[in-house]
């Protein structure tokens, strides 16, 4: 049954803040409801010896000063505008009753003569909101981020939900959509989290607390992580074979392929991700030998400073660019380096199919099984450079310094991703290194 709302039960009163004050104090709007005070500022001072507590007004007269007079007529003026904004604001709660839960918001966007607000797009706050969390086109995050935010939106869209704030942008929506994220069974967990941590983020972090926005009255929501029950081993990252690597390098391509398999190949050797190829491709090495050189570059993600060695294959490939990238915008190339990788290694042929296991929602595990042209990506490269440096035999803490980890948690997933064969080799050589040293004693 829906609730019965009389004009009568919506008062105001303006009152002073400091009415004992001898200078100018500040004019509060005081809204009374349901036993309810709701004090809202009006942007208006005035003397409290020229304010006529009965008629809530500003005394205009020939005996006050002419300065006090104009300030007076400018809140009275004022005053009167909101008065209509309030009448305006009763018909329109009278008209809505089933918003009156959330009526603080509302008198606000009366009040303020935003009343256009009302309307606004629910999609249309979270774009904005997303502008001001992810400024940086360029940046990594932003591309993978815009399009979990774009699925949000088209999924309310297309059922039917309306595109208004007091529907989309609550804990409700949420809630289903992640319902309907697991009940679809073609998103994994990783991927459900994602895309729901983005509307949360959005909402928590800017919609719900930055001051420009609290006129929509939004609440904070929260949202609880699905929790993946796969082993580490589960994943589908798996480092590229040499042979593989040596596939890609020999392939005959031109133009901006050529220009997307150098720059894997460069990821590959080095081991850093696609967000820092910039600093690796400006930084300052002698390209007139083949000799090694270390030079450290700060990385993008995390800040954290890591040793590239410029070995001869780098080389070999930065000398071709040495006048720049004709067809790769080097600083954007995040945006196309996966989609097009994947071109390039199914014409190279790559074509081992990897299997993973994917969970979809809470408990249900699949194996999930694809060629690996099909699934490529630039942080392949950098998984297979992790994986031949732990074959070589570095320690997983000194591979931190290589990698731009902040610690070695990451890389000793590493481990669980290698072939029997790896492993045997690793142990091998690990117990011809204690042999030789027990034997040197």
């Amino acid at each position: 049954m829906e609730k019965q709302i009389f004009l009568s039960d919506i008062r105001y009163h303006f009152n002073l803040r400091k009415p004992n004050k001898d200078k100018a104090t500040n004019i509060y709007l005081v809204l009374y409801f349901n036993g309810k005070q709701i004090k809202l500022p009006t942007g208006l001072k005035v003397n409290p010896y020229y304010w006529n507590k009965d008629k809530e007004e500003a005394y205009i007269s020939f005996k006050i000063n002419k300065s006090d007079n104009d300030n007076n007529k400018i809140v009275n003026i004022r005053i009167r505008e909101i008065k209509d904004s309030f009448d305006r604001f009763k018909a329109y709660i009278c008209d809505n009753p089933n918003l009156i839960d959330n009526i603080k918001p509302i008198i606000r966007r009366f009040i303020y003569n935003k009343e256009n607000v009302i309307d606004k797009k629910a999609s249309s706050l979270l774009f904005e909101a997303f502008k001001k969390a992810y400024p940086n086109e360029e940046c990594g995050t932003y591309k993978t981020n815009y399009y979990r935010l774009s699925n949000f939106i088209r999924y309310y869209k297309e059922n039917a939900f309306e595109d208004i704030i007091n529907v989309v942008l609550t804990q409700n929506m949420l809630d289903r959509y992640k319902n309907y994220l697991i009940n679809k069974q073609e998103n994994g967990v990783q991927n459900i989290n994602d895309r729901c941590e983005i509307v949360k983020r959005l909402i928590n972090g800017i919609l719900a607390v930055n001051e420009e926005y609290k006129i929509y009255g939004i609440n904070k929501v929260e949202y609880i992580k699905i929790k993946d029950k796969r082993k580490k081993e589960d994943s589908k990252k798996s480092p590229l074979k040499d042979e593989e690597v040596n596939r890609l390098a020999k392939l005959k391509l031109m133009g901006k392929e050529e220009e997307i398999r150098d720059i894997f190949l460069l990821l590959v050797y080095c081991g850093m991700r696609i967000s820092d190829i910039a600093s690796v491709v400006n930084a300052p090495i002698n390209l007139d030998n083949d000799n090694e050189e270390e030079h450290i570059i700060l990385t993008k993600k995390e800040s954290v400073e890591a040793v590239i060695t410029f070995n001869k294959q780098m080389k070999m490939i930065l000398r071709k660019y040495k006048d720049g990238f004709k067809y790769v915008n080097i600083s954007k190339v995040n945006n196309v380096i996966d989609t097009m990788i994947k071109i390039i290694a199914k014409k190279a042929n790559l074509r081992r199919r990897i299997q993973w296991k994917e969970q979809m929602g809470d408990n249900t595990i699949i194996t999930k099984e694809k060629p690996l042209y099909e699934i490529i990506s630039s942080h392949f490269a950098r998984h297979t450079f992790i994986t031949n440096k732990i074959i070589e035999g570095w320690q997983a803490d000194k591979l931190c310094f290589a990698t731009g980890h902040t610690d070695d948690k990451m890389i000793k997933q590493i481990y669980t991703h290698l072939s029997n064969e790896n492993k045997i080799n690793i142990v091998l050589e690990e117990k011809n290194r204690i042999k030789k040293k027990n034997a040197s004693k």
